[in-house]
């Protein structure tokens, strides 16, 4: 499994607006692709004192997956132009780890 990370912060009174913008629109059309290996993504959010965090996290089966994904990511940087008028900062490229170990139910993968 390869695990693609990106960080964006906005201003706190902008949180408001992205986490709809990624949960209603974003990761849904994402999905609606329906690519195949790509089982889903989470979504990490920490409030700071003058921003407000976001990470996301998208899982891909193997390197090929998200190969696949990075060629099909439209947009410049993977980041949609409506979601660049709402951070403040945002990472310019996303980072790609190969997933060693994931422990869920009480079972290490």
């Amino acid at each position: 499994m390869i695990t693609r990370i990106r960080q964006g912060r906005t201003r706190p009174g902008q949180a408001g607006e992205y986490e709809p913008l990624l949960l209603e629109h974003v990761f849904p059309e994402i999905a609606a692709r329906a690519l195949s290996g790509w089982p889903g993504y989470e979504l990490l959010r920490r409030e700071r004192s003058h921003e407000v965090e976001f990470v996301t996290i998208m899982h891909f089966d193997d390197q090929a997956a998200l190969h696949t994904f990075d060629h099909l990511d439209g947009s410049a940087e993977g980041v949609p132009p409506e979601a660049r008028t709402l951070l403040a900062h945002f990472d310019s490229l996303s980072s790609h780890y190969r997933t060693v170990a994931v422990r869920a139910g009480g079972h290490t993968t």
